[in-house]
């Protein structure tokens, strides 16, 4: 009888030729491709940590990571073989379909239920997650989506990392703006160690 892990091997055997089509490398459970400006682009499947005996169910995540950004952030690998937790822009791909955390389930004991949870994969894969990874291919757009998601910080960050040094200090602003208690004083020195701020320590 398979395992769980087993299956999940299978599943990733299975939907990688597609994966490899695209010019993603793969690694495990885990796919990358380099893009412009050092972006690596990360596909993983996932399996539960509820996984036991017979029944288990997977997801597929998508991610953008920025070595640029790791080095600017100063938080995070910085590295040329990110995993799906080390990247700066990360989504469900399933949810982009309904809003719905969707996981696929699959019987090791029935084959059916893993071809299932393959065709459903592959279909996320080619419907929502490669289109999403295709609209976050530069600097210019991963910045563009931190400011949508109120990622004042690493919007700055990015900023910085494509000189544009007055909306990195409009974001730093809000990011300070809205911060903690705790955590403001962190981002003060971070914008004091980028020149991002005034003699009075406050953003310019």
């Amino acid at each position: 009888m398979l395992t769980t892990k087993q299956v999940l091997d299978q599943i990733a055997a299975e939907v990688s030729p597609l994966l490899k089509r695209c010019g993603f490398r793969k690694s495990g459970r885990l796919w990358r491709r380099a893009a412009n400006e050092g972006i690596v682009q990360v596909i993983n499947l996932q399996g539960s940590v509820w996984n036991a005996d017979t029944n288990g169910r997977c997801t597929i995540n998508a991610g953008i990571y920025v070595p640029r950004l790791a080095e600017l952030l100063g938080i995070g690998r910085v590295t040329d073989t990110p995993t799906d937790a080390d990247c700066h822009l990360r989504v469900r791909p399933a949810m982009l379909d309904d809003g719905n955390d969707t996981w696929r389930e699959f019987d090791t004991t029935k084959p059916p239920t893993i071809d299932r949870a393959i065709t459903d994969l592959t279909n996320t894969l080619t419907q929502f997650a490669l289109p999403w990874i295709a609209t976050h291919t530069t600097l210019a757009e991963i910045g563009r989506e931190l400011q949508r998601t109120s990622e004042w910080w690493w919007a700055a960050a990015c900023s910085l990392a494509l000189d544009d040094r007055e909306a990195a200090t409009n974001f730093l602003s809000l990011a300070i703006r809205n911060a903690s208690a705790t955590h403001a004083p962190h981002l003060r020195r971070w914008g004091a160690e980028h020149d991002l701020l005034t003699d009075r320590g406050g953003a310019i």
